[in-house]
């Protein structure tokens, strides 16, 4: 569905899709940010450009993300303006219209990178993506707002905060591997002087890596020690809670993938979609492959991508 260009029902890097509350399908565009609309037959229904037509004196729009449950639409990106040597970026998650105009902000956070004495912190420039928050049947906005702390926010669907959800958690230490890797994907491959530009990165894992709602209004939190040294055929183990926000308990997904290289989707119902291979895929697409070791050939094939549809068990 969908072609590569710039016309009515093209679009460049698509990452995700969802049904809107028209019943069309958006394929959500990164940068430009902007959502297109098609039929199921792949016919174009519009598009949607929540950063409007024009971006900001020498700046633009992303989209990170967007969720539609029910008449409730929510979006999640970043406006950035360049200045005289920096960068302002306001990074957001807001509910719209269904011509994509905000009507709520539920979160914000403005970050400013000096190019004069350019430092890039992982801490400091943390916002949390589409992973990381949670669009309820009623409106309410579930998002976990900080990388070292296991903290749930809720929103009601005006944009107030109504409750926190907590739980005594230790954060997961980084090996001195995982310490390098996180500095070399944050960064920039295209700058001339990268080798100048200090980033500073944690000691360890962000403490929640996902959230989701199901349909029976539970939230499932996937923590970062939920996908560490799991016991043979579990891939990851959840925090459940219910809709009141009360901890019920642990669940462990057993299959076949592991939880720091596969991916788990949930489309709902009793289904789930394990993507094999996906972060070494989502590595290579962003291009933060780095250099290929020595003793790898290249004439070697990169494993293949696998799509394994299962069914949960009660």
């Amino acid at each position: 569905l969908g072609k590569r260009g710039d016309g009515p029902g093209e679009l460049r890097n698509v990452f995700g899709s969802l049904f809107l509350p028209d019943g069309t399908l958006g394929l959500i565009q990164g940068f430009p940010g902007r959502i297109v609309k098609v039929d199921l037959e792949g016919l174009p229904a519009g598009e949607l450009r929540p950063g409007g037509e024009d971006p900001s004196a020498g700046g633009f729009f992303a989209l990170r993300g967007a969720a539609s449950v029910g008449s409730h639409f929510v979006l999640g990106g970043m406006k950035v303006a360049r200045g005289e040597g920096t960068r302002t970026a306001t990074h957001f998650i807001a509910a719209a219209d269904l011509e994509g105009a905000e009507t709520t902000r539920f979160l914000e956070k403005v970050t400013v990178r000096d190019f004069g004495r350019l430092e890039i912190s992982e801490k400091a420039e943390y916002f949390p993506g589409r992973d990381s928050w949670a669009l309820g049947p009623d409106g309410r906005l579930w998002v976990a707002p900080h990388r070292n702390e296991y903290r749930i926010d809720v929103y009601t669907p005006d944009g107030t905060l109504e409750r926190s959800l907590t739980r005594t958690y230790r954060s997961c230490r980084r090996t001195a591997e995982e310490v390098e890797r996180a500095r070399e994907t944050r960064t920039p491959r295209r700058r001339r002087n990268r080798n100048s530009i200090n980033v500073v990165v944690e000691q360890t894992e962000r403490d929640i890596l996902a959230l989701r709602l199901d349909d029976a209004g539970l939230l499932w939190v996937l923590p970062s020690d939920g996908v560490r040294d799991q016991a043979p055929g579990i891939h990851s183990t959840w925090d459940v809670f219910d809709p009141d926000g009360t901890f019920l308990r642990q669940v462990s997904f057993a299959c076949e993938g592991e939880g720091r290289k596969d991916a788990l989707f949930f489309p709902g119902g009793d289904l789930a979609v394990l993507v094999k291979e996906h972060t070494e895929a989502m590595t290579a697409f962003r291009g933060l492959g780095g250099d290929q070791p020595d003793d790898e050939d290249e004439d070697d094939e990169a494993r293949p991508l696998e799509v394994i549809c299962y069914r949960l068990l009660p």
